[in-house]
């Protein structure tokens, strides 16, 4: 599993931190963030190189990378990225939360399955770097809390996935005045921190995680006792019998040696990968088996450095090792690096760049053995000022190869506003779903970036009909629709009639094992999810084992989200209408539910926030905020299902205690609950004393399940939908 070694995370930012430096002057930004103060070492250790140097040139002020004497010229092959469709198998941005006001990185990435992916990495509260953990599910990517360790940096480099509730994240933590092993391990629906050892009293870090299964992980990094890299040497932990222990590894020479990146074959197949210095840097790679590590022969490319930065395993003979070197010849710069190892040896596999100057693969992630991905950036970069100013233009992009039919080719992929661009891991579900994470600069802080290979078949759309006209409406979050004259008032005392034509009966065999037809909510879930409107989770995580059909699991006690609703409710109402312009400050094109929001939105079947409020300022435009990461109430709820299927004013009188005239849902509850779509609770349990009318509680702030959700719609929508 890929990951992020310090070596990577410092040339990650390196030269991002020299353009900040140029902006806002170096004793401010090296003081307000020690990652940054990091940063530096990226270019003192191109400095020790002697391939090439960096030359000062007094009377311009530019340092530039010199060519060395004798250094020849190697070609490297080059590929124009195709750009990416709307619609079929391409990356894609999805919008990512952060910590904080401040920096965020991400790292790593690890996928479960389809809808389970874990990313980490680290933000800046103010004052130090914190633990940052980010879960995708339902749709959604949402901050999980992580503990920290002291009062000093915290920082998640790398994470491996085992099971639904078994993830482990490794790292490193700052105390007295040396990083520290750091591993969280996530069990219980919570991250804690496991006792992890060091190796002497210098720095002992990690930077890679893979596991095998739930009680054999391992852990690689680097560890010195100096107060510099030249005592570098390789550290590797394995979490066994419930806890952690150094195994130990190998060193070429007595020069610094970093392992980046770990992945497992099997329980007595591990592989570890990085560099050791010689002069320059050159590759390294490990192997255990037989109980032991062993140092493997692994070529290099050129006379300058060659480093490994993740590895990934298909097979015990079939390997996959990525990274960079630097070419010295007549156009220097730093070239992608693929290593495969097949037949008992590594071998150099050939392997495109970017059009711009640099190009660096960060992590890899193997499907198959003729399917393999391997994602980093490319860069420009010709020469930097020693003071900081008038640099020459230069811009980070994202980088993602993919191995398919024998050879490697450039995947065109996204970039998020007009600055720099990372990544830094990747994760291969399948062969059409991919997970590549890493941080773009909207401006001065760095911001979570997460890209998904997929298809999301934007041009399908579901059964249903619509005759209102695509018209912007700026939303509000309180604003109440008011009936027309033209609207039919409805007896409530009458038996609820259909508000839609009835749909004919679906043929479908799908069945899932937590929603049996015993089940309150059954006939509400396989309508809608027939239809194709929700869909459930393969069964084989923890606590949801396979039946012998293996059947799905659906999570009907699971709350939605605000934009998961919006795009059960838009589907079923059959929108598929062009979603216009940006209408959310938080809900930008990348966001995955931009489009179904939008089209709710542009008909005033859902509102949002007005900008100014904490962490949610005014953009140029002052767009409002919808908060599509925010648990939708079954108030908000029967807001938008009552304006998507267009139903009319109900002229009932109040039917719930918690519902009176005044309340801001009123109309749209009222207009549910006198059709008999929605109900409530009876009177007289805690907290819910009954009225002189004994009326029922509807609970309009309580967050809105799976299964609740599906019934609402399936009433709205397909009130007399069968689906034998």
């Amino acid at each position: 599993m890929k990951v992020k070694g310090p070596w990577q995370l410092r040339h990650t930012i390196a030269f991002a931190t020299i353009v900040l430096v140029a902006i806002i002057g170096a004793s401010v930004l090296l003081a307000g963030n020690a990652s940054a103060q990091a940063s530096v070492a990226r270019q003192e250790q191109l400095n020790v190189h002697n391939d090439y140097y960096i030359s000062s040139n007094c009377t311009e002020g530019y340092m530039t990378y010199q060519q060395a004497a004798g250094a020849t010229y190697t070609p490297f092959a080059t590929a124009t990225p195709v750009p990416t469709a709307a619609c079929g198998l391409n990356w894609r941005p999805v919008t990512s939360p952060n910590a904080g006001t401040g920096s965020n990185y991400l790292n790593g990435v690890a996928a479960v399955s389809s809808d389970d992916v874990w990313a980490v990495g680290y933000y800046y509260n103010g004052v130090v770097d914190q633990t940052l953990t980010l879960h995708y599910t339902e749709g959604d990517w949402t901050v999980v809390p992580s503990p920290n360790v002291g009062m000093g940096h915290n920082h998640l480099t790398a994470v491996a996935a085992i099971s639904v509730d078994d993830v482990w994240a490794v790292g490193y933590y700052h105390t007295g005045g040396v990083d520290k092993t750091l591993t969280l391990h996530y069990t219980g629906g919570q991250w804690t921190v496991v006792s992890s050892p060091n190796v002497g009293t210098g720095h002992s870090r990690l930077t890679a995680v893979a596991a095998v299964s739930t009680d054999d992980v391992w852990a690689v990094g680097h560890y010195f006792t100096g107060n510099s890299g030249t005592n570098d040497q390789t550290l590797t932990l394995h979490y066994s019998g419930g806890q952690w222990a150094v195994v130990s590894s190998p060193n070429v020479g007595p020069s610094p040696n970093i392992l980046t990146g770990v992945a497992a074959a099997s329980a007595d197949d591990v592989w570890a990968v990085g560099y050791y210095h010689d002069g320059h840097d050159q590759t390294l790679t490990l192997h255990y088996t037989g109980g032991q590590w062993t140092v493997v022969s692994s070529p290099n490319v050129g006379p300058s450095i060659n480093i490994l930065s993740g590895v990934a395993a298909v097979s015990a003979d079939d390997v996959w090792a990525v990274g960079s070197y630097f070419d010295t010849g007549g156009n220097p710069g730093e070239r992608t690096l693929t290593l495969h190892y097949t037949n008992g040896q590594w071998g150099v596999v050939s392997s495109p760049n970017a059009e711009a100057e640099h190009s660096h693969l960060s992590a890899v992630s193997a499907v198959s053995a003729d399917d393999v991905w391997a994602v980093g950036y490319s860069y420009e970069f010709g020469c930097m000022c020693l003071d900081g100013s008038d640099g020459s233009p230069h811009s980070y992009q994202t980088l993602t190869l993919h191995y398919i039919d024998g050879a490697w080719t450039v995947v065109s992929s996204p970039n998020v506003g007009a600055n720099d661009n990372y990544l830094t891991g990747v994760a291969a579900v399948s062969a059409d779903d991919v997970w590549a994470v890493g941080h773009y600069f909207p401006a001065f802080d760095p911001q979570t970036l997460t890209l998904h290979y997929s298809d999301p078949l934007c041009a399908t759309s579901t059964p249903g009909t619509s005759t209102a006209t695509n018209t912007a409406v700026v939303p509000s979050a309180t604003s109440i629709k008011t009936p027309s004259p033209t609207e039919t008032a409805v007896d409530p005392s009458a038996t609820p009639e259909p508000s839609s034509t009835p749909v004919e009966p679906t043929p479908c065999a799908l069945e899932y094992t937590d929603v049996p037809s015993t089940n309150t909510f059954y006939q509400f879930v396989r309508c809608i999810a027939c239809m194709g409107i929700v869909s459930g989770y393969a069964c084989g995580g923890d606590g949801e084992p396979c039946d012998e059909d293996n059947n799905p699991y659906f999570r009907p006690n699971v709350s939605v989200t605000r934009g998961q609703i919006a795009k059960i409710v838009s589907n079923a109402a059959g929108y598929d209408e062009d979603p216009g312009d940006q209408v959310y400050e938080d809900v930008p094109l990348s966001n995955t539910f931009y489009q179904w929001i939008n089209r709710l939105s542009m008909r005033g079947h859902i509102g949002g926030y007005p900008c100014g409020g904490e962490g949610e300022p005014c953009g140029a435009n002052n767009l409002p905020y919808f908060r599509p990461f925010a648990d939708a109430t079954r108030a908000q709820l029967a807001k938008i299902v009552s304006n998507a299927a267009g139903l009319g004013d109900t002229g009932a009188d109040q039917i719930f205690t918690d519902v009176a005239p005044d309340n801001a849902f009123y109309v749209w509850i009222q207009r549910l609950a006198s059709r008999g779509i929605m109900g409530g609770y009876t009177c007289g349990g805690e907290g819910e004393p009954c009225d002189d009318e004994n009326r029922p509680y509807f609970r309009p702030y309580n967050n809105v399940t799976r299964g609740q959700a599906s019934k609402i719609v399936a009433g709205a929508f397909y009130p007399n939908c069968q689906t034998p």
